[in-house]
C-alpha cells in the first residue's frame, strides 16, 4: 500500500461518492504498506467508517474476496512501474468489473466500458465517476462481466515458460520459427525492404 498504488486517490474517491453523490459504498483495502498513513487519512476525509483496512490476504483467499465485492479498483499511479498485475488477472477470473487507472500498462491491453473502466493515473475525481457509472448501470456492468473470459485468454501469455526454455535450447531452425510465431509481437511484424 503506497500513493504510488494509488491508494489516497481510492480514499479521496470513497469520499467523493459518499459525500458528493450521497453513495452508500464501503472500501475495503487488502494488501500491506503503509497503512496507518492511509488510516489518517481516512480519518481527515471523514470517511474512516466506511473503509476497512484487510491487511495481507493469503491467495487461496483473493478470488472469495473480489467475488464478494461489487468492483475491484486497482489505482496505480503513472509513476508506479506496473507490468500486468495479478489482481488484474484475479477480477477477470471473479468476473468482477475492475476501475483501472489508465497506466501504461494497463491502457494497451484494456478497452474503457468493454472489458473495464479507465480513468486518468491520479484522477480521483474519474475514479469515482467510474464507480458510479458501473454501479448505476446494470447493463455496463454485465457487460464488462460477461467479458471477462475473452479477455483474461487475451492477455496470457502466447507461449509457456518451460516452452520457452526447451525451444531456445534446442536451436533448430523449427524451434526457433515455433517461437517466433508464438511470439507477443508476432501479429505486429514488419519487414523493412530487403530484410526477411
Amino acid at each position: 500500500l503506497t500513493d504510488e498504488k494509488g491508494i489516497g486517490d481510492a480514499l479521496l474517491a470513497l469520499a467523493r461518492l459518499t459525500v458528493k453523490h450521497g453513495a452508500d459504498v464501503k472500501l475495503q483495502v487488502v494488501g500491506e504498506g503503509e497503512d496507518e498513513l492511509f488510516r489518517a487519512h481516512a480519518v481527515k476525509l471523514g470517511v474512516q467508517d466506511r473503509v476497512t483496512f484487510e491487511g495481507a490476504v493469503p491467495a487461496s483467499a483473493v478470488l472469495g474476496v473480489m467475488r464478494a465485492s461489487d468492483v475491484v479498483l486497482i489505482p496505480s499511479r503513472t509513476s508506479f512501474p506496473e507490468g500486468l498485475p495479478l489482481v488484474l488477472e484475479h477480477s477477470l477470473c471473479a468476473r468482477t468489473p475492475a476501475v483501472v487507472s489508465a497506466h501504461p500498462a494497463f491502457a494497451e491491453w484494456l478497452e474503457h466500458r468493454r472489458d473495464s473502466m479507465l480513468f486518468q493515473p491520479g484522477d480521483a475525481d474519474a475514479l469515482a465517476a467510474c464507480v458510479l457509472e458501473l454501479l448505476d448501470d446494470r447493463t455496463l456492468y454485465e457487460r464488462i462481466s460477461s467479458t471477462a473470459p475473452p479477455t483474461w485468454e487475451r492477455l496470457q501469455a502466447p507461449l509457456l515458460w518451460h516452452e520457452l526454455i526447451e525451444a531456445w535450447l534446442a536451436g533448430t531452425s523449427e524451434s526457433l520459427s515455433r517461437l517466433r510465431a508464438r511470439s507477443a509481437a508476432a501479429d505486429l511484424s514488419v519487414s523493412a525492404p530487403g530484410h526477411h
